[in-house]
């Protein structure tokens, strides 16, 4: 075997790098005829420092190859079940379950199942059809682990069956979480994610580590960095997670070694967000105080938490962030996976409105002196668009494509009143939405003439949390509560604003709307494709077959 001895620096970047070549023994199992790892430095005293240890793991990655390491039954388990994990963590950040479920139309009703007809038809068939379900996710399973064994042997072919098994299995939960449902997994389904596998608790060689370290605050910032510069997080996606970030800097320390925090911290820190005031940031009484004292002080008044689910929302920021850190190799090990939140099913679920319910809004906002107390609810309604982004609509949002469609421009434009780019939440909000002829006939395009220039709705301020939703969303609470319609606390049943895009996607499925397009209209992902994809080779076309899906639904019983 030849090797570099000494850090290779790129020509252009300047940066420091590790090259070796692969053993041609092994790079049949490693698919690969070198290892190049970025020093991520230019200084080349400290690349020298860096170069030894990440020699030293290579040469322990290729003496375990050649010794031909293998894998016990159980760690088969550990690993699928790890998996498992892993891929619940990103379904549940993610929020969306749409493609692990399949709704079938008969006589007018719509009935949900897990979407898991072609993974039980590649469990009764062959490897071959297995493999190409999950082929990829094992391999990079093998790979976030420093495990290597030969594609296509019989412990490969094993753990490929048993992630194809959780891929079910994942598809069930996710059909559970569609309709509601946030009953946790069954226990003994990933119990043996935490534990050891064999070659975890006996290395084959020592393992040689770096004095310097990768300080928390840093870490937190890249990978910030990271996730915007790929458009991960958008909106209020960005915002949730620099503030669980901010808080777990601030009780861990911007300077401590990330590979110090025990899983008994990463627990104490779950502990932590369950005692948290709700919206306590924007609460007086609150200003100024360390967290310590925030919890103190809304114990003593007995405010109301955060929800396990939300705690359960938030703590996954923290588990992305050590599992992108392990992948980096930004720490040794990985010490938050495995570590959950346990959701009983019983928090608050949100509800669609009823006919019933949408006529009595309907009756107290007609003839109102606020343009947006009458409008936002018909909107959402006939539309799924969110009251923040109904509220930033400008005049010129509302636009009429070349084939005479008229349709809501959600974009990102800056807002003349701000000064600042149109909040929106995720990177698929961004999007045409064809005006429904529901609106048109009750006036809409003659109001948006009324208007003349500037924000349709310029009656409604923005928000201390620099939304207009945030002052709106409490003026149509009390609507709600003066209704009677607003659930009390007890019933965890929640009504609210929301709930019109909840009844919305609801009449969409039930008067057969195909799916892609429902996604496309209210800005949802279904994890295939962005939302939009363009709109298509022809705009003018794809707007119109919008136009005429969204008119499909009908409002029998409303009185709008």
């Amino acid at each position: 075997m030849s090797s570099m001895a000494t850090p290779w620096k790129h020509p252009k970047s300047g940066i420091y790098y590790l090259r070796i070549a692969v053993p041609d023994a092994l790079r049949i199992s490693l698919n690969k005829t070198e290892i190049k790892k970025s020093l991520r430095t230019k200084n080349f005293s400290d690349a020298k420092a860096r170069f030894a240890v990440e020699y030293a793991d290579t040469q322990e990655m290729f003496m375990r190859c050649k010794q031909g390491a293998s894998l016990t039954q159980k760690d088969i388990q550990v690993l699928s079940q790890r998996w498992l994990v892993g891929a619940l963590e990103e379904m549940d950040l993610a929020d969306s379950f749409d493609e692990y479920v399949l709704n079938t139309h008969i006589d007018g009703e719509v009935f949900s199942e897990a979407f898991t007809e072609h993974i039980e038809s590649a469990l009764e068939s062959s490897y071959q059809d297995q493999y190409g379900l999950v082929g990829s996710e094992v391999d990079q399973l093998l790979s976030d682990h420093g495990v290597f064994i030969l594609i296509g042997s019989t412990q490969y072919r094993q753990l490929v069956n048993r992630v194809c098994w959780n891929l079910m299995e994942l598809h069930t939960i996710g059909l559970q979480r569609y309709i509601g449902d946030w009953t946790p997994i069954a226990p003994s389904k990933v119990v043996l994610a935490t534990h050891d596998l064999s070659r975890e608790s006996s290395p084959v060689i020592p393992v040689y580590h770096s004095t310097g370290f990768k300080p928390l605050g840093s870490m937190v910032a890249d990978f910030i960095d990271y996730k915007l510069s790929r458009g991960d997080w958008v909106g209020k996606t960005e915002g949730d997670a620099r503030e669980v970030f901010g808080l777990f800097v601030d009780i861990n320390g911007v300077r401590r070694d990330p590979d110090a925090i025990t899983r008994e911290d990463f627990r104490s820190f779950v502990s932590l967000l369950t005692r948290i005031p709700l919206r306590y940031n924007m609460k007086a009484e609150y200003k100024g105080l360390p967290l310590v004292d925030v919890i103190k002080l809304g114990e003593k008044l007995g405010a109301d938490t955060l929800s396990l689910g939300t705690v359960k929302k938030k703590f996954v920021f923290i588990l992305s962030l050590f599992k992108f850190a392990a992948h980096e190799e930004w720490v040794d090990k990985n010490r938050a996976e495995g570590i959950t939140v346990k959701v009983d099913g019983s928090g608050s679920k949100r509800k669609v409105f009823s006919a019933d319910e949408l006529t009595r809004i309907f009756n107290a906002t007609e003839g109102v002196a606020r343009s947006s107390d009458y409008w936002l609810p018909r909107i959402a309604l006939t539309t799924g668009m969110r009251s923040n982004e109904i509220l930033q609509l400008a005049v010129g949002d509302v636009r009429q494509s070349e084939g005479g469609v008229w349709y809501f421009d959600i974009n990102r434009a800056v807002d003349s009143e701000t000064g600042k780019s149109k909040r929106l939440k995720t990177k698929n909000s961004e999007r045409k939405v064809p005006v429904p002829e529901a609106l048109i006939g009750i006036g809409l395009l003659d109001y948006v003439s009324s208007v003349g220039v500037g924000r349709l709705f310029k009656c409604v301020q923005l928000g201390g949390d620099g939304t207009y939703s945030f002052i709106y969303s409490k003026r149509f609470n009390k609507v709600l509560g003066g209704l009677g319609i607003k659930p009390v606390a007890s019933s965890k049943e929640l009504k609210d604003f929301h709930s019109f895009r909840h009844t919305f996607r609801s009449n969409a499925r039930e008067y057969g709307v195909h799916r892609e397009e429902v996604e496309l209209i209210g800005g949802w992902s279904s994890g295939e494709v962005s939302a939009g994809d363009g709109y298509g080779r022809e705009f003018n076309v794809f707007i119109g077959r919008l136009k005429g899906s969204i008119d499909l639904i009908q409002y029998d019983g409303v009185v709008f």
